[in-house]
């Protein structure tokens, strides 16, 4: 009987081997079609003031504007933000996933012990029997990975956990940015809320002087209505502004995890924007790639889906399960550990899936679209790269050229303003002219501001499309 079974075994194995090997697989090439990674040897020119900086001074990009109250915010953030947190979070969930699944490698061992009891009652004379059964056992089981599926199942968590490292690295690159960049739109706030309140002193000091002008006759009323409204105008965009910059602090100290009276305390110590560094720090467009943890991350995605697509395509062979068991039996506890007593067995299971209805196959394509998706988010991560560095690369360039005609622009409306209030003065011009000189200069203010911090922001685009703020690892 026991041979006619093995027999039995063997031959429902080699059966299950050969229809498998007639079994369709996944094209390995096949999915990589399309893919085209064409990686340009540089970037486009960007005019300096100075030599390039060395890419390592990507590591801590905000550093080098030197702003302490920038680098403050950005390093709390990195430590007390929830995104950085929830990021970490995530990673060691992924660490652990990969360690239960490197358990199912190795052995699973379990001991217990029993014991029971009876006692019968029989009807007639009055009499019982009694019996008692003790037992101790170490349980042993193990699936041997024969055709390497669990390997492959191991292989694939271990990826999934170095790409959950990745992706903390891309949270913490994007926080940092976000926080940079929120920060220069608070000081660009400031700078402009500075500018319409000098510019509303000065209104004001010209309305004065046209209310002694009419009190003496030398002005009608409707010049005074017309420097009113002036001052007017100033004044009702002051509101507004300080409700931006409120709201502003209140994502700062979202974004670092602060209070928002730590913030606005934080802010006071300066309120000026910072200067950007006239030598920016560059790689290679390959070095670039290797540094942005998104692209890192998709090329381990990558590498999951494959082997789940391998350990799929393993599972269609035969799993080999082995079992063992050492214990003890006895009918008195009191010699339950005698050597006697001690029983032991072991067994080999076998398992194959002759016809399931498709479904093997069936989840083996899906995993090999898997692989698909996963190339093509590869390929699409690289080009967003190469795309995002070039846009950042153009709008310094353009920021530049903008912020030289306005400067050229505001040293003309400055001049030109202090022209018309003295031609003003000796009567040459109306107040409509002059007050015209005053809104024009100020608008000119404002746009020389917004591209100053254009300017920045496109630098901080550039450092994050980079894949500026954390260290590479080797």
């Amino acid at each position: 009987m026991i041979g006619t079974y093995r027999g039995r075994v063997i031959r429902t194995a080699g059966l299950v081997l050969l229809l498998l090997g007639g079994c369709a697989t996944v094209e390995r090439e096949s999915l990589k079609e399309g893919v085209n990674l064409d990686v340009p040897s540089g970037w486009s020119r960007l005019e300096t003031d100075g030599a390039a900086a060395h890419p390592e001074d990507l590591t801590a990009w905000w550093t080098r504007f030197h702003d302490s109250v920038l680098t403050r915010l950005v390093e709390q953030s990195l430590i007390s933000g929830s995104e950085p947190r929830l990021a970490l979070s995530r990673m060691e969930q992924s660490r652990s996933r990969k360690m239960i699944q490197r358990s199912s490698l190795l052995p699973s061992v379990g001991a217990g012990m029993n014991g029971s009891g009876n006692k019968t009652w029989h009807t007639g004379p009055e009499y019982s029997t009694k019996s008692d059964s003790y037992g101790a056992s170490v349980d042993v089981s193990w699936e041997a990975d024969v055709f390497g599926r669990l390997g492959k199942e191991l292989d694939a968590a271990d990826a999934d956990f170095r790409a959950s490292m990745e992706d903390y690295y891309g949270v913490r690159i994007s926080l940092a940015a976000e926080v940079a960049s929120t920060y220069i739109l608070y000081r660009m706030g400031e700078a402009q809320l500075a500018n319409v309140e000098a510019a509303l002193a000065m209104r004001e000091q010209t309305h004065q002087v046209v209310l002694w002008q009419a009190q003496a006759g030398e002005a009608d009323s409707m010049r005074a209505e017309q420097s009113q409204v002036s001052v007017e105008q100033a004044r009702s965009m002051i509101p507004g502004m300080r409700q931006s910059l409120l709201e502003t602090r209140h994502t700062l100290a979202l974004l670092c995890g602060m209070r928002a009276e730590e913030v606005t305390a934080l802010l006071q110590d300066g309120a000026e924007l910072p200067v950007v560094p006239r030598a920016v720090a560059m790689g290679i467009p390959w070095e670039t790639l290797r540094q942005r943890p998104d692209i890192r991350s998709a090329e381990i995605r990558l590498e999951a889906s494959m082997a789940r697509l391998d350990a799929t395509e393993r599972g269609r062979y035969p799993s080999l399960s082995l079992s063992g068991s050492v214990g003890v039996e006895s009918w008195d506890i009191a010699d339950i550990f005698a050597p006697e007593k001690i029983i032991s067995s072991i067994a080999a299971r076998m398992v194959a899936s002759v016809w399931d209805g498709g479904r093997t196959e069936a989840g083996i394509r899906i995993e090999g679209e898997n692989v698909r998706q996963a190339w093509i988010n590869y390929e699409h991560s690289v080009r967003k790269a190469l795309s995002e560095v070039e846009n950042a690369l153009g709008s310094i360039r353009a920021s530049r050229e903008k912020l030289n005609v306005l400067a050229r622009a505001v040293a003309s409306g400055r001049e030109s303003t202090r022209l018309a209030r003295i031609q003003y003065e000796v009567g040459n011009i109306d107040l409509t002219t002059m007050l015209d000189a005053e809104r024009t200069l100020l608008g000119l203010e404002q746009d020389y501001i917004v591209t100053r911090a254009e300017e920045i922001r496109s630098h901080i685009q550039l450092y994050k499309s980079m894949g500026g703020g954390w260290s590479a690892l080797p």
